[in-house]
Formats: structure tokens, C-alpha cells, sequence
């Protein structure tokens, strides 16, 4: 049927009654989509959770203080650990810091002070090996190493 021709015409007549007419029209099943939330990110309030005694220089000077205070008690409890450690002079140091991380890992995650102490403690642990290495007193076994003139 050609485009604007009698037939044409006549078909497009027919298909308006049918559309107008009375006759019920075929119902189709129609599928709803889901309605979306229109976001207005001018109206969408941000809050920021953090206590103010646990973080900043007061939070870890607090953190530190406390290791200071109960370093010696900790260490004297590890002792039967720490003479099984193969790492010489620094063989305090690593046992603490091995028992600092995971207390920071298992009990941190639910107190947020012992999180800063086990913090502070790791820092002030990492620098009494850095200044063993330093040194050059670093003591595997009963052989001490030779200072190296790079660090000396």
C-alpha cells in the first residue's frame, strides 16, 4: 500500500474507529519499574564521627603516656615468649611489638584507647629497633655484628 494512496486513507479511518470505537481494547500485561529516589545533594546532610579525645597530638601523647606506664609490666610478662624469640637484643623489642598488634587487632577494633596505646606502643617498638640497627649492637645469637660506617 503506497503512502498517501485510496487504500491507504482508508486503513488509517479504520484503525482511528477501532482506536475511538467501543469495542474493549486488548489488554497487555504491563511491567512497572521500580520508582527512583531523586537524590538533592544540596539537601543530603553529612556527619562526621570521631571523638575528640581519641585523635590529634592529644590523643597519641595520651597513647604514649599510657604505653610508658605499663611497658615494663608488659614485658616482664612476656619474658617466657621473648626467650624463645631467635632475634637477639631485639628479641624484647619484637615480641612487644608482635603482642601490640594484635591486641590492637582484636581488641581495638572495640575500644578506641586501647586502639591509641597499641599505636603509640608500635611507633615508640619501631624506633628502639631502628636505633639497635642504628647502633650496629644489633646481637643474633650471640654474635655481634660489626658497626657499619654508613650509619656510624
Amino acid at each position: 500500500m503506497k503512502k498517501g494512496s485510496k487504500e491507504a486513507k482508508a486503513w488509517g479511518r479504520k484503525m482511528k474507529r477501532l482506536r475511538k470505537g467501543n469495542s474493549k481494547p486488548i489488554k497487555q500485561k504491563q511491567t512497572k519499574m521500580a520508582k527512583r529516589k531523586r537524590r538533592s545533594y544540596a539537601k543530603v546532610r553529612r556527619t562526621r564521627k570521631r571523638s575528640s579525645s581519641m585523635f590529634g597530638l592529644g590523643g597519641i601523647a595520651i597513647g604514649a603516656i599510657a604505653y610508658g606506664a605499663i611497658r615494663q609490666k608488659m614485658s616482664n610478662a612476656l619474658i617466657p615468649i621473648t626467650a624463645k624469640v631467635p632475634l637477639g637484643s631485639v628479641a624484647d623489642e619484637a615480641t612487644m611489638l608482635i603482642s601490640l598488634i594484635l591486641t590492637k587487632k582484636f581488641i581495638g577494633r572495640s575500644v578506641p584507647l586501647v586502639s591509641q596505646i597499641c599505636s603509640a606502643g608500635q611507633y615508640i617498638e619501631l624506633s628502639r629497633i631502628g636505633e639497635e640497627i642504628a647502633s650496629g649492637s644489633i646481637n643474633f645469637g650471640g654474635s655481634k655484628q660489626t658497626t657499619n660506617s654508613y650509619f656510624a
